[in-house]
């Protein structure tokens, strides 16, 4: 492997022990969980700027995020408890706080556990937001799926556990999960994805595409900027349209490079495990690297 491959993909690597850690206790906890179950609602809405900011942070559930021409932000939240008695479930819901602040022209919501507490709480909150459709959305789960739709400002989208799923997102896009796959599709500008644990796509990007894992596969389809993907255990697959033009520099340690493209000047080492060439007079970069995998450029 390339020291520059090593290097950009072991950054995907750092949260992944900290985060492991965290989970074995939340994994525990959940294996303590028993028939009784408390659920509680929250719900409020809050003033916020079409070009304002929205920040929400939680530790156990799901997150979806949609876009509205309002200018406010609607919360809403369910709160679920398990334990081995409805009392002591809701006795726990009432220990994890959900927090939110105005703070000029941000708002920010956070579940809050409590801190220096000596018993398991067995307790997650499942997000439904809306936010304006011009706002920047930056949304942290470590365990949850994350669902963003819209949004019209700068996004970023991570969680440690669970996927990452962006649609029709129009500025510049960071999405990352350590254990689940990432989806960003339709897009108006640039966009980062990166997964440890799962696949990584992004599918009609509007600007530059920079895509990483670890372990899974990783797919590029109708990027209208430069591409940069790699992986380091899974195939890389490229798809342009017939008439696009690139320049292509494409390697791979263990696989195989295979193109539907005709290149131009091109020029590959004896085995094949790298190729650079031009196609349709060249354009646009392309950069193409896996390691245990096979990198495919198709024509669409």
């Amino acid at each position: 492997m390339s020291t520059r491959l090593k290097f950009s993909l072991s950054s995907l690597l750092f949260p992944v022990l900290a985060a492991g850690l965290f989970l074995t206790g939340f994994a525990a906890q959940r294996s303590e969980r028993d028939r009784e179950q408390h659920q509680e609602r929250f719900a409020k809405t809050v003033p916020l700027a079409r070009e304002g900011a929205f920040t929400l942070s939680n530790i156990a559930g799901d997150i979806q995020v949609e876009t509205w021409n309002r200018a406010e932000v609607q919360i809403e939240a369910i709160k679920t408890s398990h334990a081995s008695t409805l009392e002591l479930a809701q006795e726990n819901a009432q220990l994890v706080e959900i927090v939110v602040e105005a703070v000029e022209n941000e708002v920010r919501v956070e579940t809050q556990y409590p801190k220096n507490h000596n018993r398991n709480l067995n307790v997650s909150v499942e997000y439904v937001v809306m936010i304006p459709d011009r706002a920047a959305a930056s949304i942290n789960s470590v365990s949850g799926n994350i669902r963003a739709a819209g949004v019209g400002g700068k996004a970023r989208l991570k969680t440690v556990s669970g996927d990452v799923d962006g649609q029709r997102l129009q500025g510049p896009t960071e999405a990352k999960s350590v254990s689940g796959g990432v989806t960003v599709g339709d897009t108006l500008d640039s966009v980062t994805c990166e997964s440890v644990s799962g696949s990584v796509r992004a599918i009609n990007v509007g600007g530059e595409t920079r895509v990483k894992s670890v372990s899974g596969d990783v797919t590029v389809a109708n990027s209208r900027g430069a591409v940069d993907a790699e992986a380091l255990s899974g195939n890389v697959e490229i798809a342009e349209a017939a008439n696009t033009g690139f320049d292509l520099r494409a390697s791979t340690f263990s696989g195989r490079i295979k193109t539907d493209f005709d290149l131009a000047a091109d020029a590959s080492d004896d085995d094949g495990k790298n190729v650079r060439g031009s196609v349709n007079g060249g354009g646009k970069s392309i950069r193409v690297k896996s390691f245990s995998g096979d990198v495919r450029l198709t024509r669409q």
